[in-house]
């Protein structure tokens, strides 16, 4: 009975490790990440009129409107000034002069996600014109003056939002040409992304205000005891932001690829880094080679307006390749663990 035991339980195994073997063979190579992004520039070359999403940014943000703080800078100088009855202090009364008589118009670039989440590229829209100095406007464009804080946090949601309901159009063009097909009505599908993105943006921001709260508390408690520590505290808690960041970079892929609601969409990307973790900072930094390389070619090619309407078509070429690929990179993970419905792959 042992003897048969023993021969059975080793039959198992040895079948058990053939049908690994077998499936293992069956399985198809991915491609590697110069492929990927290979791949992702012929999706771009299936539709490059949405080559225009990023190139009309760029325009609006360089002949677009200027903000102006001067008259908020002014009216908080008064305030200061009020309430200090001429005793507020010296480099406090510099300050607020200075921040009143500096305060220059700025580009709605300021405002929204693509300037502010460039070294995450590419992720969201990679613009031109805020990542460098551009020739002067061929004319003065106009400048909006606020004078109000409610107006200005105002302002600042309705770019932030702004930008994320375009890159939503851009994310879910890039994935109908991957797919081959949208495969329903684009715009209710284009409203349920776009309320999906909104919903991993509020996600990430409770998670970040619920980590912040008790950090600053330890960080202060701490501070008192050991500066030094308290700094390295510091320092941990920035690296895992960075580390949140990065695995919630697929959410937005799962969101318009796979069609997923916002908490999905986030444990799959966390699923597809921790599976793919070297391949998924491979893509990263490659891409944040290629553009951080071509920025100083478009900073050269940019001193004329010829000349930047060149480097931001180039440009808008060439962040989309990569966006593609980065959509290219998503499905390819997730497929192979279940989590998205059956694509057509071109």
């Amino acid at each position: 009975m042992f003897c048969q035991a023993v021969v059975f339980r080793v039959t198992a195994w040895y079948n058990m490790l053939r049908m690994q073997h077998m499936n293992a063979s069956k399985t198809v190579r991915l491609p590697s990440l110069v492929e990927t992004i290979s791949l992702g520039f012929g999706v771009v070359n299936r539709c490059l009129w949405v080559l225009a999403i990023p190139v009309l940014l760029d325009l609006v943000y360089w002949l677009g409107p200027r903000l102006s703080v001067r008259p908020l800078a002014q009216q908080l100088l008064s305030l200061s000034n009020a309430l200090s009855q001429g005793t507020v202090d010296a480099n406090a009364q510099q300050f607020w002069s200075d921040l009143s008589s500096q305060s220059f118009p700025f580009d709605l670039a300021q405002l929204g996600l693509p300037r502010q989440t460039n070294m995450f590229a590419p992720k969201y829209i990679n613009l031109l014109t805020p990542a460098l100095t551009p020739p002067a406007p061929p004319f003065d464009p106009p400048i909006w003056q606020v004078g109000n804080l409610g107006i200005l946090l105002l302002v600042q949601v309705l770019g932030i939002v702004g930008s994320l309901l375009v890159t939503s159009i851009y994310l879910l063009v890039l994935s109908d040409a991957l797919r081959g097909g949208g495969g329903g009505a684009m715009l209710r599908r284009w409203a349920r992304g776009f309320a999906a993105s909104l919903g991993i943006g509020l996600v990430v921001i409770v998670l970040v205000l619920l980590g912040s709260v008790p950090l600053a508390v330890v960080v202060t408690l701490t501070f008192l005891v050991s500066p030094t520590l308290a700094q390295l505290l510091v320092v941990i808690a920035l690296a895992l932001f960075l580390w949140l960041l990065f695995t919630a970079s697929f959410s937005l892929d799962a969101v318009f690829m796979s069609d997923s609601g916002p908490f999905r969409a986030l444990l799959t990307s966390l699923y597809v880094v921790q599976r793919s973790l070297w391949s998924a900072a491979g893509l990263f930094l490659l891409s944040w080679v290629i553009l951080t390389g071509l920025s100083l070619a478009w900073q050269i090619l940019a001193t004329t307006t010829a000349g930047l309407l060149m480097a931001i078509v180039g440009s808008a070429y060439i962040s989309s390749g990569l966006a593609a690929a980065h959509l290219i990179f998503y499905r390819d993970r997730s497929s192979r663990v279940g989590r998205q419905p059956k694509l057509s792959r071109s």
